[in-house]
C-alpha cells in the first residue's frame, strides 16, 4: 500500500513542480524507476502527455538551503555543458523548480562503471575501466571552471590526526598510515600541484558508460585542489567496495600506474600525492565508519586491510627512490 501511495505521489506534477521540456505539459509523470536517497529523491520518468523520457532529481526537505543546493548543482551541469566537450562531461539539464528544489535532466541509457566492473572477469577489462575513468577525469580537471580553493594539506592532516587519535592509539596500521602522511607532507608541499576543479565524490558509481561515451553524475565542483585527490578517491572506493581480489595480483602499484598514465601525469610527484590522498581517504572514512552502526571489528578488518596494501605500496616506492638515489 505504501509503495502504491508513494508511486501516485511521485507521478503528480506537484511533487516535482517540473513541466515537460518537450511539450510543456504539467500533467505529471509515469515513473518507471525511482529511489529515495539520503538527501534526495531520484526517478526515471516519462511525460504523461508526449512520452518524452527524463531523469528527475529532488532534494529532500525543501527550504532555502536545499533550494540553493539544487540551483548550485543545476548551474554546475550547465557550466559543464557549455564546455563543448565531445561527448559532454555530464547529461543535459532542462528545467528547475525553486519551489520544490527539483530539476530535470537527460535520461542516459547505459550502466554505471561500477556495475560494469562487477561484471568483468579479467585484467584487461578492469584496466579499460580505469582508463575510461581517468580520461573523463582529465577532461573535467582541464575545464576552465573556477571555484574556491580547498584546504591545504597540513590543515587537512591536522584535522584527521586529531579526530583519529584514538584509532591510531589502538591500531598499528592506522598509526603507520598517519606517520607516512606526516613524513611525506614536507616533500609534497615543496612540489605544489596545479589546482583543478574537483568532482568531490569521484567513484565508479558516479560514471555512466553509454554508446556515445562516459558521463559524470553527482558532480560537486565545490572547491579546487590537486587532481590526485579525485584520483585517489576513485581508487580508495574500488579497494573498499570491490577489493579487486578476484583479479589475482592486480595490486595497488598496477592500478595507480594504469590510472595515472591514462590521466596524463604518472610522475613520481603525482604518484606520491596520489598515495597521500589514498591514505587520507582510507583513514578519514575509517574514522567515520566507527561512528556509524557497523561493528568496529568489521570496520577494522575492512579498512586495515586496504590501508595495509597502500602502506606496502608506499614503502615499496620509498625503497625504489632510495635505490635510484644510491
Amino acid at each position: 500500500m505504501w509503495q502504491k501511495l508513494r508511486a501516485r505521489r511521485w507521478e503528480s506534477f506537484d511533487f516535482w513542480g517540473l513541466a515537460c521540456a518537450a511539450c510543456g505539459s504539467r500533467k505529471g509523470w509515469r515513473v518507471f524507476n525511482g529511489s529515495r536517497r539520503l538527501y534526495s529523491y531520484v526517478a526515471a520518468a516519462t511525460c504523461r502527455e508526449c512520452g518524452a523520457k527524463y531523469f528527475l532529481k529532488k532534494y529532500r526537505r525543501a527550504g532555502p538551503e536545499k533550494e540553493c543546493e539544487a540551483l548550485r548543482e543545476y548551474r554546475v551541469l550547465q557550466q559543464l555543458e557549455s564546455d563543448q566537450s565531445n561527448p559532454p562531461l555530464a547529461p543535459h539539464v532542462y528545467d528547475i523548480s525553486s519551489a520544490t528544489c527539483a530539476f530535470s535532466m537527460e535520461l542516459l541509457t547505459g550502466q554505471t562503471l561500477d556495475a560494469h566492473i562487477k561484471q568483468i572477469p579479467r585484467y584487461q577489462a578492469l584496466d579499460d575501466s580505469l582508463r575510461l575513468a581517468a580520461s573523463w577525469l582529465r577532461k573535467l580537471h582541464s575545464s576552465p571552471i573556477q571555484c574556491k580553493t580547498g584546504k591545504p594539506y597540513a590543515q587537512l592532516l591536522g584535522q584527521i590526526e586529531t579526530s583519529g587519535a584514538p584509532l591510531a592509539v589502538r591500531n598499528k596500521v592506522a598509526r603507520n598510515g598517519f606517520e607516512w602522511m606526516r613524513q611525506d607532507l614536507a616533500e609534497i608541499e615543496q612540489h605544489p600541484a596545479e589546482q583543478v576543479p574537483l568532482h568531490g565524490d569521484f567513484k565508479a558509481s558516479n560514471l555512466i558508460q553509454t554508446n556515445t561515451g562516459v558521463y559524470g553524475i553527482d558532480i560537486g565542483l565545490r572547491f579546487m585542489n590537486a587532481g590526485a585527490m579525485d584520483a585517489a578517491q576513485f581508487m580508495a572506493d574500488l579497494l573498499l567496495n570491490r577489493r579487486i581480489k578476484r583479479y589475482g595480483n592486480h595490486d595497488i602499484a598496477h592500478m595507480v600506474e594504469v590510472f595515472m598514465q591514462a590521466y596524463g601525469d604518472n610522475s613520481p610527484e603525482s604518484r606520491q600525492r596520489t598515495v597521500w590522498w589514498l591514505l587520507y581517504f582510507l583513514l578519514s572514512w575509517w574514522e567515520r565508519a566507527l561512528e556509524g552502526w557497523a561493528p568496529a571489528l568489521l570496520a577494522d578488518r575492512l579498512y586495515s586491510g586496504a590501508l595495509a596494501e597502500v602502506i606496502a605500496f608506499r614503502e615499496e616506492c620509498d625503497g625504489c627512490d632510495k635505490s635510484r638515489a644510491a
